[in-house]
């Protein structure tokens, strides 16, 4: 009796045993435990960041780098990942923003000391920093050539040329051309009204020719008068303002010339 209970004591711990054991296999694993809320933060990140970054590099293969410079910049603030500064370099360049990529070389050499390109890195950085200072001093205004001085011709002295006594010599000239314009007018005139006029009468309608012919006489000989002293004066500042060595020979000549009822005069002067 005793052999037999205890054959069942045996036969009902192995029982018990492998159902426990057959339990514990059909257990399902514990679950994992949550994710941290710092975790949690980094994968979102990682999946903004990601989408910005395929933005882009759609724009970048595109050609569209100014586009896809903000979206590499944003995508490298939401990961954080020293890779990421490298398309911003490329794009930067790319966009002519040479300042941009050397800023964001410089970081990527920062957060990622050990990198194999280092010494690419370096001189890319040295060749954007020349572009930098060639376009710096290309913008700088050019500064103007200095300026000769102005140097005003001195005025005519006493022993210099007599510029007064050849402006007045001029003017007399001139004064007796218009006299001799107007004198021969007026014989022009009076020549028409001797056929016309018989014993000192004219007819009415050459009234006004007569009238005429008086005042371009007047005219004439007021000119010659005028011409007469312009012409004595410059010959007279010419002969005080120069000598026998330094002024230059000058021979003026007016000749006068009487008309009927008017005084004619050509004057010519040689310098």
């Amino acid at each position: 009796m005793r052999r037999i209970s205890a054959t069942a004591v045996f036969l009902f711990a192995l029982w018990a045993s492998a159902a426990a054991a057959q339990s514990r296999r059909h257990r399902p694993p514990p679950a994992p435990p949550p994710p941290s809320a710092e975790e949690a933060n980094q994968a979102a990140n990682d999946a903004a960041a990601r989408s910005r970054f395929e933005a882009g590099f759609t724009f970048y293969e595109a050609g569209r780098f100014e586009e896809a410079l903000p979206e590499f910049q944003a995508a490298w603030q939401l990961s954080q990942r020293p890779a990421m500064l490298i398309n911003i370099a490329n794009a930067a360049e790319r966009s002519l923003q040479f300042s941009v990529a050397i800023d964001a070389l410089r970081l990527y050499l920062e957060r990622a000391p050990d990198s194999p390109d280092r010494d690419a890195t370096e001189r890319r950085i040295a060749r954007d920093e020349s572009t930098v200072a060639r376009a710096a001093a290309a913008a700088q205004p050019t500064p103007a050539p200095p300026t000769a001085p102005v140097v005003l011709p001195a005025a005519a002295s006493s022993e210099g040329a007599p510029v007064g006594a050849i402006i007045t010599l001029s003017a007399g000239g001139a004064l007796a051309i218009g006299a001799v314009i107007t004198g021969l007018l007026a014989h022009g005139t009076y020549g028409d009204l001797q056929t016309a006029c018989v014993e000192g009468g004219c007819p009415p309608d050459r009234a006004s020719d007569l009238s005429t012919g008086k005042t371009l006489a007047l005219v004439s000989t007021i000119l010659t008068g005028a011409a007469i002293v312009a012409g004595g004066v410059g010959l007279l500042m010419l002969f005080l303002s120069g000598s026998d060595d330094e002024a230059p020979e000058t021979r003026a000549r007016l000749e006068l010339a009487p008309g009927p009822a008017l005084v004619g005069a050509t004057a010519r002067v040689r310098f």
